[in-house]
């Protein structure tokens, strides 16, 4: 049960750093398709832990 919780966390975290990155490379041409896509990662990322 650890790993798999330690696993989940690990890949949130993941995703979360690529998130960042995304952002911080699209934000000069695209801030709203950006927050577009952050917002749908962040809401498939709680339906992920939630289900």
């Amino acid at each position: 049960m650890k790993v798999h919780i330690y696993f989940i966390h690990s890949q949130i975290n993941f995703s979360f750093n690529a998130m960042v990155l995304y952002l911080m490379i699209l934000m000069q041409c695209h801030p709203f398709l950006v927050a577009l896509e952050i917002s749908f990662d962040l809401s498939r990322l709680l339906t992920y832990i939630l289900a």
